[in-house]
């Protein structure tokens, strides 16, 4: 079975909702990490089958809830074009993802008149970061930022680096090898 999306990698998006029933009553954001994709992070692959857990298996244990995967370029070259080489080309940033977060869920929001629904993040490694920024950094700008932070009632971080990566002095030799 194939993952049905599509995603250019050098996009920031926040496409179709995996599940999304009349009833939806709170709303389960996927932000994937570092080298991961807005489908294939959260998927199982094995005995020749794959499972999009979000969109096959999710909605079972959470009937009510609308499921939404953020996507961006998180290629392993894009966030350290400081280090390397001069043809890596400048991309978006942390800021920049997260204020592409920040801005889908509040548009989404606002255009399916959802926007007092409550919001669970589920983030994983550098999504954490891009998710936890998105949150902090708006926080109380505008009255869409307010129901936002006043509607988010949970963030799960998984293996988010709040305080660096030992791993980080690895991802400089790489670097140097592209």
């Amino acid at each position: 079975m194939s993952i049905p999306y599509t995603i250019s990698r050098s996009v920031v998006l926040l496409t179709g909702a995996l599940w999304d029933p009349l009833e939806a009553n709170i709303d389960i954001v996927f932000v994937h990490g570092l080298g991961g994709d807005r489908a294939k992070t959260w998927t199982w692959q094995g005995g020749g089958r794959e499972v999009f857990w979000p969109k096959d298996l999710l909605h079972q244990a959470c009937p009510t809830a609308r499921i939404l995967s953020f996507g961006y370029n998180a290629e392993f070259a894009h966030f350290y074009t400081f280090h390397g080489p001069k043809r890596v080309a400048e991309q978006l940033t942390i800021d920049d993802h997260s204020t592409a977060l920040f801005q889908r869920i509040v548009g989404l929001r606002e255009k399916t008149h959802t926007s007092d629904r409550s919001i669970i993040f589920v983030s994983h490694s550098l999504g954490g970061l891009v998710c936890a920024n998105a949150l902090s950094r708006h926080n109380r700008t505008d009255n869409a930022s307010d129901a936002l932070m006043d509607g988010t009632i949970g963030v799960i971080f998984l293996g988010t680096p709040f305080e660096g990566s030992s791993k980080a002095k690895w991802g400089r030799r790489r670097l140097q090898l592209l």
